[in-house]
């Protein structure tokens, strides 16, 4: 598949979303990549510094503030990888410096949303009887950046729009978050713990930054497809079933 010919807008399975998940990744790898490349940068430089400081003190406030900035980083590079798909799926490429620079004016409207939701899901967590409803929520709220960037929705609408796409489709889309999830996971892990064991602290960092340039851009692309999938049955059954 040639990016030219990518169809974002349109059902899939499970198999079809993994599938062609990896097929858009690969044939993109070059313009993905430069789009994860702040966040890639920004990870493996605070990893470095806390690898380079011996103060457990300095170290944990370091791992906090850490937390936080990639938090906003990686929110603002998942939202531009949407901007690049949806430009793809139009025939009307955008370049990976215009798709960053579209998610950073909109990044208020990306950090508020990620930030309320991140709040409201640790709430019901840190509750441990909360934490179905916890589950609940991270699956409605899964498709924020597609919301606020292809919908251009804000404030309120931006949670209330997710879930509103997910409704009556909440366990299939639980399960393929979970699948497609576990398909770059499952390796992940592995690869990283092996290096963590077998490498030094250094060279691990630069193994872990190196893996985000495949796992972040395909969940990117493996929730796009999910949304679009949603947005082309919930098309299709309101033309069937009138209200």
């Amino acid at each position: 598949m040639r990016s030219g010919e990518i169809e974002l807008r349109r059902e899939r399975d499970l198999g079809a979303i993994i599938g062609d998940s990896f097929t858009i990744l690969f044939a993109n790898l070059g313009s993905l990549a430069a789009i994860v490349f702040p966040a890639v940068v920004t990870g493996l430089s605070l990893s470095l510094l806390a690898i380079a400081v011996e103060d457990e003190v300095l170290v944990t406030v370091i791992l906090l503030v850490s937390v936080v900035i990639q938090f906003i980083v990686f929110e603002i590079v998942r939202s531009a990888g949407v901007v690049y798909l949806d430009g793809l799926d139009r025939r009307d490429a955008i370049p990976s410096a215009e798709s960053l620079d579209r998610a950073q004016q909109r990044l208020g409207i990306i950090s508020g949303a990620a930030f309320r939701s991140a709040l409201i899901v640790t709430g019901f967590t840190v509750t441990i009887v909360g934490i179905p409803w916890a589950v609940m929520r991270i699956v409605r709220w899964a498709f924020l950046g597609q919301v606020i960037m292809l919908e251009q929705k804000q404030g309120e609408e931006v949670l209330a729009s997710s879930a509103e796409l997910v409704k009556g489709y909440w366990w299939p889309t639980a399960g393929r978050l979970l699948v497609t999830g576990l398909v770059v996971g499952v390796p992940t892990f592995i690869i990283s713990g092996v290096a963590s064991a077998a490498l030094p602290q250094v060279i691990a960092a630069f193994v872990d930054a190196g893996l985000v340039f495949v796992t972040v851009p395909y969940g990117i692309i493996s929730t796009t497809l999910m949304y679009f999938d949603l947005k082309t049955r919930k098309a299709r059954h309101d033309s069937i079933n009138p209200a």
